[in-house]
């Protein structure tokens, strides 16, 4: 990247000024992500998931892996954030961040050996071998698009597999180069290789391409015969096994967090339908690497029906195009144009996961982040190419203005997410039509002491979605704070027709209800949602309150006592209960 480094440095402090810059400009473009709170599935996952709270389970405990296979080195990595940081984000943003930077730092690593495993025909070139590596590496780390990978806390599950995904393509291609090089010792890196790929795999989901990876490598780097690749690839190949032996105990994770959307009304989809959608979205995320604007926690994303569709017509010719790209690219044998071939069929590759299996939602900036790393390869070897056709200063010149134009928006669209009301209101305004950002705002506004503009949210989202019974409840919550019981009423009664297990709308009923003195209906409420929710202590608690005021002190006492031992830190609760047994004991 920098010519004057060839002739000024060795190699090796090459190298090392390479990995400072990296680091550098890693940390100064994401220095504002650690104030970020914990947003959205953040609250699921992570505030209010018992599971990580235990840290010994994981360690001991065989259900705490079966619970969540798929997912478990991430759920095992909150669980030591949380022994150590307890809920504050900032330790959690400090991990993100080093995964996040680790691999950067991989991929770095991965693109100078794929770059010495191809000599260029102009041996002369005064292009530095290093400046493809260099380049992809700092364009992974300072782009936009990796906002919501980074800086949402609970995508650690992306940042644990990609890192995971690069150093077992990293091993593998150390071990092939050491074999073909004669040199001894190729099979520790081989078995660093296997293990990465092993914990990619309980990592996240989107790690079941890497066997596709380490097969494109090896046809697009590597030569051998065909022994000699089915050896080499029969390991990861076997690999493949693992999502049909863990695809019925990994619904549970998925399941928990869709809790939290449950009363959304997110449209159900045929699969068809789905990855012909998918074709159209490769064209979005392409852009988004392109010019990455009008970024968005929650796209209001429209699902295509037929391959006739201009935007699916236009992202299968993205592909097609780019296929027809690599294989012309693969006849050159220079390591740049096959660093290029690689790069693009990563990108590709890295996609498939999510394009194929339905998902709620057919878009999400954090899917990008595995395929960013493939389209940095690309971009760093077109700059190559650029830099020696025409002088390698204004090529680099221009590589230092897009890490820096990149790394001022990555910034800036940090500071969206460091509030959970700008967040949601960026989404809300970006995503009109969509009821869930809507929902998302409106309640953040409640919780602020906005209840009117929490309402229009709250209608707006109801407008949208009429189905939504968690907007349907709030908005009860709302119009019983500001008195109007008969609404609120109305307002519980529908969100239960809607969602009849959805406990706190019975609970808050219940609450209605008692302050009415319809005491034996109240209970009945309470009841109900204790029967959906036995852990509900605002729902036991508030039973314990109605049996007290019936007269039944012992039953009360032992609703209360439940209450506190669900939540010893709730003060009402606990005082509850001290008022209860005065009232027992008094003469």
């Amino acid at each position: 990247m920098f010519p004057y480094l060839q002739t000024e440095l060795t190699k090796d402090s090459q190298i090392t000024l390479q990995i400072m810059l990296i680091l550098g400009v890693g940390i100064l473009a994401w220095s504002n992500s650690f104030g970020a709170p914990f947003v959205f599935d953040d609250l699921t996952v992570i505030v209010n998931n018992p599971q990580i709270r235990n840290l010994y389970g994981f360690l001991t405990d065989p259900s705490y892996f079966s619970a969540s296979p798929r997912r478990f080195l991430g759920y095992l990595s909150f669980a030591i954030n949380y022994r150590v940081n307890g809920l504050h984000p900032l330790g959690y943003h400090a991990v993100n961040l080093a995964l996040h930077l680790s691999a950067a730092m991989l991929l770095f690593a991965l693109c100078r050996i794929i770059m010495c495993r191809h000599q260029e025909n102009n041996q002369n070139s005064q292009t530095p071998t290093f400046s493809a590596p260099l380049a992809a590496a700092l364009l992974f780390t300072v782009h936009p698009v990796q906002t919501q990978a980074v800086t949402y806390i609970t995508q650690r599950f992306t940042l644990l597999a990609t890192c995971f995904y690069i150093l077992t393509l990293l091993g593998y291609a150390k071990a092939r180069a050491a074999q073909e090089a004669g040199r001894p010792r190729c099979n520790g890196w081989y078995a660093v290789s296997i293990c990465a790929a092993g914990c990619a795999m309980f990592s996240k989901e989107i790690a079941f391409s890497v066997p596709l990876a380490v097969l494109l490598l090896e046809l697009v780097i590597f030569a051998g015969t065909v022994r000699q690749r089915v050896t080499a690839l029969a390991p990861f190949a076997a690999m493949l096994l693992i999502p049909f032996c863990t695809v019925g105990a990994a619904a549970e994770p998925e399941l928990r967090v869709a809790q939290t959307l449950a009363a959304t009304g997110l449209p159900s989809q045929a699969h068809a339908d789905y990855v012909i959608t998918q074709a159209a979205v490769f064209g979005t995320y392409l852009r988004l690497l392109l010019l990455p604007v009008k970024q968005t926690l929650d796209y209001n994303y429209p699902h295509y029906h037929s391959l006739a569709a201009p935007p699916v017509i236009i992202g299968i010719l993205i592909i097609t195009s780019l296929l027809g790209l690599s294989l012309y690219l693969y006849r050159r044998k220079t390591r740049t144009a096959r660093l290029a071939v690689f790069g693009i069929c990563w990108f590709i590759a890295a996609l498939t996961v999510e394009a194929v299996t339905p998902l709620s939602d057919v878009i999400n900036e954090h899917r990008l982040y595995l395929p960013t790393a493939g389209a940095a390869m690309t971009v760093a070897s077109v700059l190559v190419l650029l830099s020696k056709r025409f002088a390698a200063k204004p090529v680099n010149m221009f590589l230092m203005l897009m890490v820096l134009v990149l790394g001022a928006t990555t910034w800036k669209r940090n500071l969206v997410w460091s509030d959970e009301l700008l967040l949601w209101s960026d989404a809300a305004a970006k995503a009109p039509g969509k009821a869930r950002p809507h929902y998302n705002l409106g309640t953040i506004l409640s919780k602020r002491g906005f209840p009117e503009a929490a309402r229009q949210e709250f209608m707006a989202a109801l407008a949208i979605e009429p189905g939504h019974a968690r907007a349907r409840y709030n908005l009860g919550v709302v119009n019983g704070g500001k008195g109007d019981l008969e609404k609120a009423r109305r307002d519980y009664q529908e969100a239960i027709r809607l969602a009849p297990l959805l406990a706190e709308a019975h609970n808050s009923l219940g609450v209605l209800l008692s302050q009415e003195g319809r005491l034996d209906e109240a209970m009945k409420s309470y009841r109900e949602a204790l029967r959906i929710n036995p852990a509900f202590a605002d729902a036991r608690n508030n039973l314990g309150a109605a049996l007290a005021a019936k007269g039944k002190l012992d039953a009360a006492l032992q609703e209360f006592r439940e209450a506190v031992r669900s939540d010893p830190q709730n003060r009402p609760y606990r005082e509850n209960l001290e008022r209860a047994l005065e009232i027992k004991h008094s003469p």
